[in-house]
């Protein structure tokens, strides 16, 4: 039971500076705090293409935003090819 619990303090209250290979920019505003991750040249290929399919070049944007106490109070996730954005 103990284990349960110790996993969902970490995805309540997620230790930010874990996150590694993405270059990191954070700001506050009053008790929130957002952490902005960019990493450009990452390989896109959309969910179900064949194998055959060659990926695209494109940039991943993640922000996360954290709270007073640490929880996390939202989040974003974006994939961008150069000249198309799936949804």
């Amino acid at each position: 039971m103990a284990e349960l619990y110790n996993y969902s303090l970490e995805m309540v209250k997620p230790d930010i500076s874990l996150i590694s290979g993405f270059p990191l920019t954070w700001s506050r505003r009053m008790f929130f705090v957002t952490h902005d991750f960019r990493r450009d040249n990452v390989a896109v290929t959309q969910l179900g293409a064949s194998s055959s399919t060659l990926p695209k070049v494109g940039s991943l944007d993640w922000s996360i935003t954290t709270g007073k106490q640490g929880e996390v109070t939202a989040s974003t996730l974006s994939v961008a090819e150069r000249h198309h954005t799936p949804r």
